[in-house]
């Protein structure tokens, strides 16, 4: 299809009835809900009731029916036909500071007739009113909004529930943002200086 771009996670012969993609990533920010939007791409002719499934920290946490029909009707990059990109949107409630993603398909048949892969999957946090929340060690949040922020290179935040972060000392900055310490700050090279604002 129009919208199918080269590389995927999976496949045509890669990813068959018995595979699965798990993956699991650090949520630091508070939140009461996920929202995760997948581009699950389906291969060749999936017949009727054969479905993608989404499981989320062990449990189902969704579930759709893509059959031949219903999705695809271009050949792009399996053997058969009705490949295509399935945009999946889903909304969950979590509040743990990990995520446990794991994909498969609930197909009865091997790679080399109903495959499947993976073009993309993003996991945005979601806060419901209600609550106020101090922000995690690494981010601050200052007047100018509600949201975390993560502390930039050459500061850092050693507590939760900043107003701002740590500048590193003179000649001093950090490696990455979202820094969590004072250790953190390295001595700049001997080629470059620190400026105002904590970057080597």
């Amino acid at each position: 299809p129009e919208d199918m771009v080269p590389g995927i996670l999976g496949g045509y012969n890669l990813f068959g009835n018995t595979a699965w993609a798990e993956k699991t990533i650090s949520v630091p920010l508070p939140h009461t809900k996920v929202i995760l939007d997948v581009g699950f791409v389906k291969i060749d002719t999936w017949d009727t009731l054969d479905r993608y499934l989404l499981y989320v920290d062990g449990e189902l946490a969704d579930m759709q029916e893509l059959t031949g029909s219903l999705y695809g009707t271009v050949n792009s990059c399996g053997g058969g036909s009705a490949d295509n990109l399935v945009p999946i949107r889903v909304e969950i409630p979590h509040a743990a500071s990990t995520l446990t993603l794991r994909f498969q398909s609930g197909t009865d048949e091997a790679a080399s007739n109903e495959a499947w892969g993976l073009q993309y999957a993003k996991v945005y946090t979601k806060q419901d009113d209600g609550g106020c929340y101090a922000c995690p060690v690494g981010y601050y949040s200052d007047d100018t909004g509600p949201d975390c922020r993560v502390c930039p290179i050459g500061k850092y935040a050693d507590t939760t529930g900043n107003a701002r972060c740590k500048i590193c000392a003179t000649g001093y900055s950090t490696a990455q943002t979202a820094s969590t310490a004072v250790a953190a700050c390295n001595i700049c090279d001997y080629s470059y200086y620190k400026d105002g604002s904590g970057n080597c």
